[in-house]
């Protein structure tokens, strides 16, 4: 191993050496003024495909600096579309967790171990919104109970619900006891409950990637894999027409369609349409992404 020896540019500095690697820069200051709102190094992720050599680095021939900013802006408003299309799916999941409380009769039943597959997990998470709660006592919700009640020492599920991140709602939901997550799932179309809690972990991904607005359009997820559905659908039909479709952006979005066609149509066709109308805006090809070449044409995304 060796000390980093790069020293840093300035924007200027920047755009004359990516001139000289070969990409094509007609409006010098709007590059600049662009590398000064965006950085270099952020932009750098969406030139990458545009390389003919990484080292040392050169570019395509006829590559603009336009082609990066439009596959940048792409990637800006793909997330904007995946994260409203997530929140969707979140607030359902929200009342599905909540309605739980019918089931068990019982208001504060995520307080009872007994509940729960794993005793640590539960522990763990209902720590985890004890301190939540105390840190938001002035929310309106939370400072009724609080001052109305002393036992229970927490809120019911459907106010302790709406202070979860997906993550840790995830984390809930998947340590149900396997009946109430199997009726969860089925809910969502799914008649096992292992492609659910795939594809509820892949979700809590793909939202913080967008809520930090990262790269997203031709990310792999390799770390949580999707499980690939066994059920004869249309899910299943639009996985099949791609190869690694468990890692890749596509098999995300094909469960993401396949879920609002569960329990919201109009929220379905709106992924569709809004994917279909940036692919028109920015001229973008979809195969970096995953994408079968044929997915307008499934029976998913009509």
């Amino acid at each position: 191993m060796t000390s980093y020896s790069k020293l840093p540019t300035t924007p200027q500095q920047q755009i004359q050496q990516l001139k000289d690697e070969g990409l094509i820069i007609s409006d010098t200051s709007k590059a600049e003024k662009l590398l000064e709102d965006i950085a270099y190094y952020r932009l750098r992720a969406y030139w990458i495909i545009f390389e003919a050599s990484s080292n040392p680095r050169t570019f395509k021939p006829n590559i603009k600096f336009e082609d990066v900013i439009n596959l940048y802006l792409f990637d800006e408003d793909l997330r904007n579309l995946i994260f409203s299309a997530i929140t969707k799916i979140e607030i359902s999941l929200r009342a599905m967790f909540s309605n739980l409380s019918v089931d068990f009769n019982a208001p504060h039943f995520y307080l009872d171990s007994n509940n729960f597959k794993r005793y640590g997990i539960h522990l763990e998470s209902l720590y985890k919104i004890k301190r939540t709660i105390n840190n938001n006592k002035d929310e309106l919700f939370i400072a009724h109970y609080l001052t109305k009640y002393s036992q229970p020492e927490l809120p019911p599920v459907w106010s302790v619900v709406e202070t979860l991140t997906i993550g840790e709602l995830q984390y809930w939901i998947t340590n149900l006891k396997d009946s109430q997550l199997g009726n969860i799932a089925k809910k969502y179309g799914f008649f096992k409950h292992e492609p659910f809690v795939s594809i509820m972990e892949r979700l809590a991904i793909i939202r913080n990637i967008c809520a930090h607005h990262n790269r997203l359009w031709n990310r792999k997820i390799v770390k949580k894999k999707l499980k690939q559905i066994q059920q004869n659908n249309l899910l299943k039909d639009a996985l099949s027409q791609a190869e690694k479709s468990e890692e890749t952006f596509y098999g995300t979005f094909c469960y993401m369609a396949y879920m609002l066609y569960n329990i919201d149509k109009d929220s379905h066709v709106k992924l569709i349409n809004g994917l279909k109308a940036l692919i028109a805006t920015y001229t973008i090809n979809l195969n970096e992404m995953g994408f079968a070449s044929n997915w307008q044409d499934l029976t998913l995304f009509k």
